[in-house]
């Protein structure tokens, strides 16, 4: 679908990503049909430097302009989402975990995210950390936090940065800012991230609105 994606859209995806995707999808389909429970590991991690490699030349290989800001504005969305989700699945499985240092590494190893954890936090992996780190550390890209200041800079820079999805954005950047793990624990974790899901997806309703919704012509 992202190679489709991105046919439509072909003078606007530079030939090294587009060489990027097209090499995934031979690796994918190439494989995916035949594949034994051993090989999943190694398609797995070839599949993930492949994404790592495309959003590096995502950024340095295309003209950025206002296409660029918008392919930036869904990056920093899906990431979020993403990683917000991931916490929501974290969490599930929380009570039923007889290793929890084990289950913690997985989850930081879902967001490429395991070597950054253990340069900040240099004692036993627990639950509390993992979740301030994903939500709150604004030096790890895959962050919640860092993915809402990413995509307010985005907006920032559309030809037309006013609109609700702004404002939005604005207010959900400087929340994450000062929100705290006694505020996640006070709502519960699962009731924090729930919100949040919300928020972001209000961004993405709205911007859909504002510059994708046609304009119903009155008769």
């Amino acid at each position: 679908m992202a190679r489709d994606n991105a046919r439509m859209a072909r003078d606007m995806v530079s030939p090294e990503m587009w060489q990027t995707l097209t090499r995934m999808q031979n690796t994918v389909s190439g494989q995916v049909q035949d594949i034994d429970d051993e090989s999943w590991e190694d398609l797995l991690s070839q599949v993930t430097m492949d994404a790592l490699t495309f959003q590096s030349l995502l950024v340095s290989t295309i003209l950025q302009d206002e296409a660029y800001h918008f392919m930036m504005i869904g990056t920093m969305l899906e990431r979020a989402l993403s990683t917000l989700r991931l916490l929501l699945s974290y969490f599930g499985t929380l009570s039923l975990w007889d290793n929890e240092s084990l289950y913690a590494v997985n989850a930081l190893k879902s967001v490429t995210g395991y070597g950054a954890f253990r340069r900040a936090y240099r004692k036993q992996l627990q639950a509390p950390d993992v979740i301030q780190f994903l939500l709150f550390e604004p030096a790890i890209p895959r962050s919640v936090v860092s993915a809402a200041a990413h995509l307010l800079r985005e907006l920032q820079a559309l030809p037309e940065p006013g609109g609700m999805p702004r404002l939005l954005a604005g207010h959900l950047s400087a929340q994450l800012s000062y929100d705290t793990m006694d505020l996640v624990m006070e709502a519960t974790p699962e009731v924090y991230v729930r919100r949040l899901i919300t928020q972001f997806e209000q961004i993405h309703d709205g911007l859909m609105i504002r510059y994708f919704q046609p304009e119903v012509q009155e008769v």
